[in-house]
């Protein structure tokens, strides 16, 4: 197994794929927030806002725009 792959299982990272769900619930949220925030975040926040667990954490070097798509999503968020 290569050690990416079991680092990334003990900390529980989860591979979201892009799917037609995801891309139009971040179109809803940069059409919420503002065209300023950039399609990639929205759709990072479409994965956050999607997610079934009671708390999601972010590393990210943009933490006010990972607050922003998270919108109502509990999120910690640990900036790099």
């Amino acid at each position: 197994m290569h050690a990416y792959y079991m680092h990334r299982s003990r900390l529980g990272i989860a591979d979201v794929e892009l799917s037609a769900d995801h891309a139009n619930l971040a179109a809803a949220i940069r059409g919420r927030i503002g065209a300023h925030i950039s399609v990639v975040d929205a759709h990072v926040g479409s994965v956050l806002q999607s997610s079934t667990t009671n708390r999601v954490s972010v590393v990210t070097s943009d933490p006010d725009e990972m607050k922003a798509v998270a919108e109502t999503k509990p999120v910690v968020v640990v900036t790099i």
